[in-house]
């Protein structure tokens, strides 16, 4: 359920192009806030970046919000109406390189791919 939702808000255009070149996974980087990048998620692999002043401007931005206390996670799409709807859950590592992110019932296990202060890519199943 998780991946569907990411992908399904997906849009054509590259990512940063210094980012994407480099595997590097820093796990203690993963909590805080994320943005979704307009990106072609073409073979499951989704891109996030910290930086939200690097992207285009939009009427909503899909973000995605890690918290280091409790492990707690909280992920906003659009709503109905296009007001953000926030939908919480957990997360947790597994390996340095697999995470696994439960919203209630569903529960996904993410290939992470790339992760620093900046960027996050991952690989949906």
């Amino acid at each position: 359920m998780f991946a569907f939702l990411l992908l399904s808000f997906s849009w054509a255009c590259k990512g940063p192009q210094d980012a994407s070149s480099s595997n590097e996974i820093i796990t203690e980087a993963l909590p805080g806030t994320w943005y979704k990048l307009p990106a072609d998620a073409s073979g499951g692999v989704i891109q996030f970046t910290a930086d939200k002043t690097s992207l285009p401007p939009s009427r909503f931005q899909e973000r995605i919000i890690f918290e280091s206390d409790g492990q707690k996670v909280v992920r906003y799409t659009p709503g109905p109406d296009d007001r953000p709807k926030a939908t919480h859950g957990s997360w947790r590592w597994i390996t340095a390189d697999l995470l696994v992110v439960s919203f209630g019932e569903a529960e996904d296990t993410l290939s992470v791919l790339s992760l620093n202060k900046n960027y996050l890519q991952f690989k949906t199943p």
